[in-house]
């Protein structure tokens, strides 16, 4: 399934920004929820997840520190949403290895899951069919625009691409 469509369910989901330019490259998301959660996030396939690791740690270097009102540096952190079929001991795997450096997100059946521990690591993660995705997607949409004050047909017209 296209990378793509993991993408934007992960920046609709997470209400980030999708492909923010970064002087190398593209971040596929960068989340900046509060001064305190500053994500640059690689969506990978499970085949391909160390090359999003090394990604990740790349476009995460590439932003300039910020300071909070106490003056006191925040960084960017590097994350890492990772889709595709992987049993048990691989995605455990995959949270041992990342769990001090790398912020970690799992999909599972329809939406994506922060892994902030080895009991979340070892749960089975799964997937539905495309049109499942793309129609979760649309729901995803639809409410983000919901909460921004956006009148039902335009937010039915973004829901559906075409806005």
């Amino acid at each position: 399934m296209d990378e793509a469509v993991f993408r934007d369910l992960f920046a609709a989901q997470m209400r980030a920004h999708a492909e923010v330019r970064v002087p190398f490259g593209r971040v596929d998301i960068f989340i900046d929820r509060s001064p305190d959660e500053l994500v640059a996030v690689e969506v990978e396939p499970f085949k391909r997840w160390r090359e999003g690791i090394r990604q990740a740690l790349a476009y995460a270097a590439q932003f300039r520190p910020r300071r909070d009102a106490a003056g006191v540096e925040i960084r960017v952190r590097p994350g890492l949403a990772v889709f595709g079929q992987m049993d048990r001991d691989e995605s455990l795997a995959i949270y041992l290895k990342t769990r001090d450096h790398v912020a970690l997100w799992l999909f599972d059946e329809l939406e994506w899951e922060k892994i902030t521990n080895r009991i979340a690591a070892r749960r089975t993660h799964r997937h539905r069919s495309r049109s499942e995705l793309e129609a979760r997607l649309g729901a995803l949409r639809a409410e983000n625009l919901d909460s921004l004050g956006w009148s039902k047909g335009a937010r039915l017209g973004f829901a559906r691409g075409i806005v």
